[in-house]
């Protein structure tokens, strides 16, 4: 009797030991995928976005010329954002938006190697609408989002009409002979862009994000215009256009918010 009694007491200290050291095991492993829960985004996920970037506009000549560089990039402006994203599936979403962007005018004189007479242009308010991508480990890191689409802007800078090249005085009296321009105005009140973008979000807090990206839109038409006329190196007057097509680089940073539509949660 004695013997059975010993034995069984091994046997439920053998046992008691086993789900002891089960439960540390179980504890150790929720934790782990605590962390992985909380970083899960669900595909049909929505985000809020709003943010502040900082903004260059490209200027481009109509053509090479001998006395203004062709094209170049220059920091105007903030420009704010409001934007949200609507999940699909296998990570991928939709997203639209707008942004109210600040245009500046302004050249570059070949003999002088620096801007010349940077001035504000226009303000425009921008639709975009786009299709993404998120690049999430197993882990349920998100690494970065990379997105593509097009945007509508307004050019909210009335037309005007332009005065006469010759009635003005000459833009660069150092030069003989001299270069005369016009007075630089709106052609077009609405202008395409194609863009891409790459950003990056960081979860601050249950479904709050800090977000940052980086954005490249790509214009087509001009919608802001200025005239030159200048005696190039064979004596002969040619004319040449500054134009702002859209085209620009942007880098933004703001603040996300998740959802998930009501349909898709858990009962």
């Amino acid at each position: 009797m004695r013997v059975f009694i010993s034995i069984l007491l091994i046997i439920l200290f053998i046992s008691s030991f086993s789900q002891d050291t089960l439960v540390e095991t179980e504890l150790v492993l929720t934790k782990k995928e605590r962390r992985v829960e909380k970083r899960f985004v669900h595909p049909k996920s929505v985000f809020i976005q709003v943010g502040s970037a900082m903004f260059a506009n490209k200027v481009k000549m109509s053509r090479e010329n001998d006395v203004f560089q062709r094209s170049f990039f220059m920091y105007s402006a903030l420009n704010f954002s409001l934007k949200a994203e609507i999940g699909t599936k296998n990570n991928f979403f939709y997203e639209i938006g707008c942004n109210y962007n600040t245009y500046d005018e302004f050249y570059i004189l070949k003999d002088i190697g620096f801007y010349t007479a940077k001035r504000h242009a226009f303000n425009s308010l921008n639709f975009h609408g786009g299709y993404g991508k998120r690049i999430i480990l197993k882990n349920n890191i998100n690494l970065f989002n990379v997105q593509i689409g097009g945007s509508i802007g307004f050019n909210l800078k009335s037309p005007v009409k332009s005065n006469s090249i010759d009635n003005n005085e000459p833009i660069y009296a150092s030069r003989n002979p001299f270069v005369f321009g016009d007075k630089p105005s709106t052609v077009r009140r609405v202008f395409p862009t194609i863009y891409i973008e790459i950003s990056k979000d960081i979860r601050v807090y249950k479904r709050f994000y800090v977000t940052m990206s980086y954005r490249y839109d790509q214009g087509f038409i001009s919608t802001y215009q200025q005239k030159f006329r200048y005696v190039n190196n064979s004596s002969e007057t040619e004319e040449v256009d500054n134009n702002i097509t859209g085209t620009a680089h942007s880098l933004m940073f703001g603040f996300k918010y998740r959802f998930l539509p009501k349909k898709y949660r858990k009962n």
